[in-house]
This record gives structure tokens, C-alpha cells and sequence, in this order.
């Protein structure tokens, strides 16, 4: 019985290797391309922190104030998301100041949708008393200084 050369194993383990390392190769790229060609990374291209953004009408008057301590954009959808965020209507009116732990900026700026123990407090004045009201979530629309919510709410005023 002849022994085992080793001389003649090492072209088979190095065909072995070449053959696993083709095999990895293709199917790491394969998935790569799949993300490029599907486009749903949600992958931020912005971030910020501790900022104050200030929305101005057609008359250079200021309708709102939005501040808050991080805010992160994503591009694929035009979203950011805002931790601590305080939006501060100053426009006609009484000013109104509402606050919640985190908010999500949608439609360049059109629709805040806050949630986690969101406060709003508006000042009184001659004809109006002072109002306040809590709720879990609120969905604003700042530039028609709009807001709805479909969770509980309670008013005081």
C-alpha cells in the first residue's frame, strides 16, 4: 500500500479555496446590487444637532419656530426625524408652543407628526383664557397651524 504524497493535495486544496472564494464573491456583490438597484436604504445624509429653524411667510413675518436636540434627514423619502422637538407658532394669533419627546418631519416641512407625551400650551389674552391640552400623539400642519390627534386628549383651559 503507497502512502499519501502531500505534494499532490496541495493543488486540490488550492483549487478548493479558489472555488469557495469565487462563491463568496458572487454572492456579496449580488446582494449589494440588489440594495443599489431597490433603492429602499434609509440611510441619513444629514444630521444636526441642538438647531432652531425659523419659517417665514410671503411677508418676511415669522409663522413659526421649530427647535429641537438632534434631527436626523433621509433622502429617500424626504423625512427627518427630531428628538425633543419644540414647534413655537408666532404668527397672527396667540402664540402657541408645542412639545413632545420625538417628532417626524414629512413633506418638506408640512406635516409634524409628534408623539410621546406631547404638550401644547397657547396664552390667553383679553377675549381668550388660557388653554392647554395632552395627548400621546399630534399629527400639525404648521403652515395652516392645524393639528389633529387620534388618541385621547385631555384639555384645560
Amino acid at each position: 500500500m503507497m502512502g499519501l504524497n502531500p505534494q499532490r493535495l496541495y493543488p486540490l486544496i488550492a483549487l478548493g479555496l479558489l472555488a469557495a472564494a469565487t462563491v463568496w464573491l458572487e454572492r456579496a456583490t449580488r446582494v449589494t446590487e440588489e440594495r443599489a438597484e431597490t433603492g429602499l436604504r434609509h440611510d441619513p445624509d444629514l444630521m444636526v444637532r441642538t438647531f432652531i429653524l425659523h419659517r417665514y411667510d410671503a411677508t418676511g413675518s415669522q409663522q413659526y419656530q421649530l427647535t429641537g436636540v438632534d434631527l436626523t434627514h433621509y433622502p429617500d423619502d424626504d423625512s427627518s426625524f427630531i428628538t425633543r422637538p419644540i414647534l413655537e407658532f408666532t404668527g397672527e394669533g396667540r402664540p402657541m408652543t408645542v412639545r413632545g419627546n420625538q417628532a417626524t418631519v414629512y413633506q418638506g416641512g408640512d406635516r409634524v407628526y409628534l408623539e410621546g407625551d406631547v404638550q401644547a400650551d397657547r396664552t390667553g389674552d383679553a377675549q381668550h383664557a388660557p388653554m392647554s391640552f395632552r395627548s400621546a400623539t399630534l399629527t400639525v400642519w404648521p403652515n395652516e397651524e392645524r393639528g389633529e390627534t387620534r388618541t385621547p386628549l385631555i384639555m384645560t383651559q
